[in-house]
C-alpha cells in the first residue's frame, strides 16, 4: 500500500506554540515526511469549528494535531463516532519537551494517541505513521517489520505463574544477550517482569494449564519490538486508558513499570474477545534512557478482532520458538512432599485418637511416596 495514495491523505496542523529554534527543526522534520506521505498542511489559524466545516468537503484518513488541540477539540472525535472501530484516525503529537503533569486531566475519549515528534527520529516516526494510516496495520507487526524479520515467540501458561523461567529464557536468547542491547538489558528485564505481573494478575478465572499470554520479540534496524497478547483480560478499555494516562499517580504498578522502561507503547483492545495486545518499542533514539522524566508517546485504541495477529504473525518467514528450561518435577515433588510431611507431624501433637489414626495413615502414604521419588532420583543420576 502506498502512503502517497490520494485516499490516504493526512491533515497536518503545525504547532504554532513552538519556540523559534524548535519551530525551525520541526519544519525540517515535516519537510522530510511530506514527500513520503500525502500531507495537507492545515492553517494554524483554524479553530475547531473551522476545521469541522472544512471536513464537509474534504476527507482524510489521518488528522495530526498539536497535543493541546488534540486534547481540547472534543467535537472532532465525536464527529466520526467516539466508539468507532474503523474510519479516520485522529492523533495528537508533541514536538517539544513536555512533562506529564502538563497534560492535566484526561478527556473523556474512547481512544488516545499521542506521538513523540521530538525525541524520535524520522524513521521511527515514519514507522508509526505507516501503522496509523492503514487499518490492518494497527495491530501486530505487519507494516512495522519486514517479512524477513526473525520473530522469537513464547507462550505463557497458567502453571508458569509461580516462577520466572520464561523471562530467563527470553533474556538468554542471542538477541537479548547481544552487545547492542547491553545498555538497555535492565530495562528490558524490568519491562518483561511487568508484563508477567500484568498477565497473571489482570485476567479472569482460568482453568489450570490454559494459555495466559503469548509474547513475540523482533529486532529491526537497531530497534526492538515486543508484542504481547493477554488472553481473557479482566481489563476494560477505560481502565487501560486510566492506567496509561501520564498525568496521574499510577494505580497499576505493572503498567507504570512498562511505561517507565519502554520508548513507545501501543495498546489494541479487542472487546469482542476480551484480548489485549500490547506492542512496546525500544528504539535507537532511546528517549526513556536519555530523558527519563519527559513525556513519551503512547497509543490506545479499540480494534476489530480481525486485525488481531494472534497466531504469532504467519506472514513472517522465520519463526524461532523460545524454549524454557525443563522443570525438575521430581525434585519439586520431593520438596513438596517433605513440607507436607512436616506439617502432618506438627499437627499430630494435640489431636484425638481417631484423628491420630487417620493422620498416621497419611504419613505412611507420604513416606511411601518419598521412597518412590528417591528411587527415581537415584535412577536418573545413574543415567546421567
Amino acid at each position: 500500500m502506498d502512503p502517497q495514495d490520494a485516499s490516504q491523505k493526512i491533515a497536518f496542523f503545525m504547532d504554532d506554540r513552538l519556540p523559534h529554534d524548535r519551530k525551525a527543526q520541526f519544519t525540517k522534520l515535516v519537510a522530510v515526511l511530506r514527500p513520503r506521505y500525502n500531507f495537507e498542511i492545515i492553517p494554524a489559524s483554524f479553530s475547531e469549528a473551522d476545521f469541522l466545516k472544512h471536513l464537509e468537503t474534504h476527507t482524510y484518513s489521518l488528522m495530526l494535531l498539536p497535543w493541546y488541540r488534540y486534547l481540547s477539540w472534543k467535537k472532532l472525535e465525536t464527529r466520526f463516532g467516539s466508539l468507532r472501530l474503523d474510519g479516520p484516525t485522529i492523533a495528537g503529537y508533541f514536538a517539544d519537551a513536555i512533562l506529564p503533569f502538563e497534560l492535566s486531566a484526561m478527556p473523556s475519549f474512547h481512544r488516545m494517541i499521542l506521538l513523540d515528534f521530538y525525541r524520535l527520529d524520522s524513521f521511527e516516526i515514519e514507522t508509526l505513521l505507516q501503522a496509523l494510516i492503514f487499518p490492518d496495520q494497527k495491530a501486530g507487526f505487519r507494516g512495522i517489520l519486514p517479512q524477513t524479520t526473525p520473530i522469537h515467540h513464547q507462550d505463557w501458561f497458567d502453571h508458569d505463574g509461580a516462577n520466572t523461567r520464561c523471562i530467563d529464557a527470553i533474556m538468554n536468547t542471542p538477541l537479548m544477550k547481544s552487545n547492542r542491547w547491553s545498555e538497555r538489558n535492565q530495562q528490558l528485564r524490568f519491562f518483561l517482569t511487568a508484563l508477567w505481573t500484568l498477565s497473571f494478575s489482570e485476567r479472569v478465572h482460568r482453568k489450570t494449564g490454559e494459555r495466559v499470554a503469548q509474547i513475540e520479540i523482533a529486532e529491526f534496524s537497531k530497534r526492538i519490538a515486543i508484542k504481547f497478547v493477554i488472553e481473557d483480560a479482566d481489563l476494560t478499555l477505560k481502565q487501560m486508558m486510566d492506567y496509561f494516562w501520564p498525568a496521574q499517580n499510577h494505580q497499576n504498578q505493572a503498567i507504570h513499570a512498562m511505561i517507565k522502561n519502554s520508548d513507545f507503547i501501543r495498546v489494541a483492545h479487542f472487546p469482542e474477545s476480551r484480548q489485549i495486545e500490547i506492542t512496546a518499542f525500544f528504539l535507537e533514539s532511546s528517549p526513556t534512557l536519555h530523558h527519563p522524566g519527559e513525556m513519551r508517546g503512547f497509543w490506545i485504541e479499540p480494534q476489530k478482532l480481525k486485525y488481531l495477529r494472534s497466531s504469532a504473525e504467519d506472514l513472517f518467514q522465520k519463526r524461532i520458538p523460545i524454549h524454557t528450561a525443563k522443570r525438575d518435577l521430581i525434585t519439586e515433588q520431593f520438596h513438596e512432599v517433605l513440607e507436607h510431611l512436616k506439617a502432618v507431624h506438627l499437627s499430630l501433637e494435640n489431636i484425638s485418637h481417631e484423628e491420630r489414626f487417620i493422620m498416621e495413615h497419611q504419613v505412611s502414604n507420604i513416606r511411601f511416596l518419598i521412597q518412590a521419588i528417591e528411587k527415581k532420583v537415584a535412577e536418573r543420576k545413574k543415567i546421567a
